[in-house]
């Protein structure tokens, strides 16, 4: 299966058709052709009182390659960044709580771009990768050209001591660790791959 985050709605690509009969708010489509679903994608894209796609196929990957054929890839790396004493980072860009992350470097590895962007979003260094979390895809729109971003997000430690620098230059302007206490603020101001994210690494239930 995949999960495709689209203008904060969702488009899912599974194999077998398991889902409710089509209503106002979820569609479903078996797909036959790549026409056909450029239409379908298109119509949703412009319908945002539908709430979700469902593309049905046997071969979920050929469909999705054909799915992402509609749009330029771009692939990044993240981090969820957890301490000792159960606290995770995030970063606060246009109004938005988020995670670092960012687009991968020429020739460098999820997880070499998934630590740097930590390093250079926040201003901390020695962090522990522990494993990888999760992929996210989501699209946007950059300079009236459709991408499809593919983020690879990995978990990490830090015993959290640290002075916190955020990335004025791109736009971050508040880095925090964030507690028990505090998840509730982020939970209700983040986009719905960041509670992803969150899910995948335990930090609100599923």
């Amino acid at each position: 299966m995949y999960k495709v985050f689209y203008n904060q709605r969702i488009v899912f690509f599974v194999d077998q058709d398991n889902s409710p009969e089509e209503n106002s708010k979820y569609i479903k489509h078996c797909f036959e052709n790549r026409s056909l679903l450029y239409k379908v994608v298109d119509e949703f894209a412009h319908n945002e009182n539908v709430e979700k796609l469902l593309v049905v196929h046997p071969d979920v990957d050929f469909v999705f390659k054909q799915f992402a054929s509609f749009f330029t890839i771009i692939e990044a790396a993240g981090g969820l960044v957890k301490t000792p004493d159960h606290k995770f980072l995030a970063i606060f860009r246009r109004g938005v709580w988020d995670l670092p992350k960012g687009k991968l470097e020429s020739s460098e590895s999820t997880e070499e771009g998934a630590l740097r962007e930590v390093t250079e979003e926040c201003g901390i260094d020695g962090m522990q990768l522990k494993k990888q979390l999760t992929v996210t895809w989501h699209t946007y729109t950059l300079e009236n050209h459709p991408v499809l971003k593919k983020t690879t997000w990995y978990e990490m430690e830090h015993p959290g001591q640290v002075q916190l620098t955020p990335q004025l230059e791109e736009d971050i302007t508040r880095v925090q660790w964030i507690g028990r206490d505090e998840q509730s603020q982020v939970i209700r101001n983040t986009y719905p791959s960041i509670l992803e994210v969150l899910t995948q690494g335990g930090i609100i239930s599923p």
